[in-house]
């Protein structure tokens, strides 16, 4: 019975939390009308315009805890502590152009700290137009009721509707770091984030990859006519011609179904940093990997 409820459905699978008051047609319509909406802002012409996507992530000083590799049998502990201290990561991902990541770690979450990230966010580049696109939080500015730095253009992200939002794989790239360790100091704690944060600030690539999410690519370059982006489909289709290992195609699976480097680790239980190994084929993936992509994915290439 099992093995063919395995067939049917494939696997069982944690679905992911919604807000009962979300409107998934709202979301879709989002998806849809991206490009209409970053057209009405009007954005002075002549200058770079750079398309950043921006959230917050909060960490402290009571452990994480993640999944850790054992032996079978064995139920592994970790530290604990209630201490109540934190910070708080505001993150900043550009949709293709320069692929550029900024960060900021700030004392607290308010009209005050997002403003200042904002204008941290454009003495990254004065002369460009920032456009930045993040949530409805109550700490974010409105334009019409705030002040908003120069060359700062907002779009809100639908209500409840996180997973649109691509810098949310931020959060795992962090707790991987500092989940199951007990921290002693706030500063301690980023040090270690900010060494974990350095590959999106010095590569490209990393920050293409968790930024790929194909609709958003697409509705951000139709209306970037006089940015330097890349359009998403030409490098999806030359990535498609040229699958020649395991990471390539795991690559192409994974950008068609539209996952974050998040998913599939959490997924298949292991670090974004081997994922990302994988996918850079600076690492192989053995045999009992190779399974657990098998359970994980509705087909295998003759390459594995």
């Amino acid at each position: 019975m099992y093995y063919l409820a395995g067939k049917i459905w494939r696997g069982l699978k944690l679905p992911r939390k919604t807000h009962a008051q979300k409107d998934a047609a709202q979301a879709g319509e989002f998806q849809r009308t991206l490009c209409e909406r970053l057209a009405s802002l009007n954005v002075a012409g002549g200058k770079p315009v750079r398309v950043w996507v921006a959230d917050e992530h909060r960490y402290g000083l009571i452990p994480v805890v993640r999944k850790c590799w054992t032996l079978r049998g064995v139920r592994p502990t970790g530290q604990d502590r209630t201490k109540y201290e934190w910070g708080y990561l505001y993150s900043a991902l550009e949709v293709d152009g320069q692929n550029a990541a900024e960060f900021l770690c700030l004392p607290d979450v308010s009209l005050e700290m997002s403003g200042l990230f904002l204008q941290h966010l454009v003495a990254s580049d004065p002369d460009a137009e920032h456009i930045v696109i993040w949530d409805q939080a109550g700490f974010h500015p409105n334009p019409e009721l705030h002040c908003v730095p120069a060359r700062v253009h907002l779009v809100s992200l639908p209500p409840y509707s996180p997973e649109l939002n691509p810098t949310e794989a931020i959060g795992d790239v962090i707790n991987d770091r500092i989940g199951n360790v007990l921290w002693e100091t706030i500063p301690d704690l980023e040090q270690a984030i900010s060494e974990e944060l350095r590959p999106p600030c010095e590569e490209a690539e990393c920050v293409r990859r968790l930024v790929f999410h194909p609709s958003l690519i697409e509705q951000v370059n139709a209306t970037a006519t006089n940015n330097s982006a890349i359009t998403c489909s030409k490098r999806y289709n030359v990535l498609k011609l040229n699958m020649k290992t395991a990471g390539d195609w795991l690559k192409v699976k994974r950008m068609e179904k539209n996952l974050t480097l998040g998913h599939v680790a959490a997924k298949m239980g292991i670090a974004i940093s081997l994922v990302c190994s994988w996918e850079s084929n600076t690492r192989v993936p053995d045999s009992q990997q190779l399974k657990c992509w098998r359970r994980f994915w509705d087909s295998m290439p003759k390459i594995i």
